[in-house]
């Protein structure tokens, strides 16, 4: 699996408080992009995480998504779509014009050392180009 790590022109913020990662993406350089925000496990078993994804990508053409992912020793063992909206037609179908959801993933049967997170990717096509969101 190939993960970008976008660096400027683009500004991001990325908090850690009580191990809940906040990320602030504002992209109006290149009308998409891939963040990846993972950590390693420390301990066997299950892990329960709650998210929130929400942000503006524009008026047409406009892609949202967001996979969770466990890799050990270098390769997927686990990847679920927990979102994705796309408005390929636009017609203002989410997530044009902004969009907001939330949930909860369960990354299963982790081990110490496993690596596991998100991957957002956004896209805009629009005559803006610019790419805001957020995920906690």
């Amino acid at each position: 699996m190939s993960r970008s790590h976008p660096r400027p022109p683009w500004s991001s913020t990325v908090q850690r408080a009580r191990g809940v990662h906040v990320c602030h993406v504002n992209d109006y350089c290149c009308h998409t992009g891939d963040w990846t925000f993972e950590t390693t496990a420390a301990t066997a078993g299950d892990v329960t995480r709650n998210w929130t994804y929400s942000g503006y990508h524009g008026t047409c053409q406009a892609q949202a998504s967001l996979t969770a992912f466990v890799e050990r020793g270098g390769s997927t063992i686990f990847s679920s779509t927990v979102y994705s909206a796309s408005d390929a037609a636009c017609s203002y179908a989410l997530p044009s014009g902004g969009f907001g959801v939330d949930g909860q993933v369960v990354f299963p049967a982790l081990l110490a050392g496993d690596t596991y997170g998100f991957m957002m990717h956004a896209s805009n096509y629009d005559s803006n180009g610019g790419v805001q969101a957020g995920w906690r």
